[in-house]
């Protein structure tokens, strides 16, 4: 059967995929946790969903097992290019091996793991969370040029940091962050993906 840490899990993906982009034409639509258990008739092992982004294509797939091995990352990695797809984000409920971790490293497949305890909440909807937009290399650079900054200039954010996480921020990106205060009104500021 599955938990209602699965189903909140699989809530935030979708709200993440659509934030990144995505589409999500395959997702089975279940709105409570009834109807995707009864789906799914309670076995975890078959969940998995694809997200679409123009013609790249995403896996998500969920991990059922106590630990994440070597073989299950390669399986994992092998049902994704069988169905085309450029990545996987991988839930997992456990721990991630060492050697499966080794292997990640050495794998060209981009692979994203999320502990399911991350994806209990999403931390963008939180109301003191300020907004986040990722700036094209033509924004970045009017940025700079007009502020006569360096990229090292800039303070940085780290691409472990849960939102760039979140959104997938790739490095040597910047992120325009708008928050705001009671006292200060609209507070703007960038930062550097490392």
């Amino acid at each position: 059967m599955l938990d209602l840490l699965v189903w909140r899990a699989r809530k935030i993906i979708v709200e993440m995929l659509r934030d990144r982009g995505y589409t999500h034409a395959d997702m089975i639509p279940a709105d409570s946790y009834k109807e995707l258990n009864s789906y799914y008739n309670g076995d975890p092992k078959i969940l998995y969903m694809h997200g679409y982004h123009q013609d790249y294509k995403i896996r998500i797939q969920f991990s059922s097992g106590n630990k994440v091995g070597i073989q299950s990352i390669r399986g994992m990695i092998k049902n994704s290019k069988n169905d085309d797809c450029k990545s996987l984000i991988l839930i997992h409920r456990n721990n991630v091996t060492n050697p499966a971790k080794g292997e990640l490293k050495k794998t060209a497949f981009p692979v994203e793991l999320f502990d399911i305890n991350e994806l209990q909440v999403n931390i963008t909807k939180h109301d003191l969370s300020p907004s986040y937009e990722c700036l094209t290399v033509d924004q970045k650079n009017i940025l700079l040029t007009k502020q006569k900054w360096n990229i090292s200039d800039l303070p940085r954010l780290l691409r472990t940091d849960p939102i760039c996480r979140y959104f997938a921020y790739p490095i040597g990106s910047v992120v325009k962050i708008r928050g705001s205060s009671v006292e200060g009104g609209i507070d703007t500021s960038f930062r550097v993906v490392v």
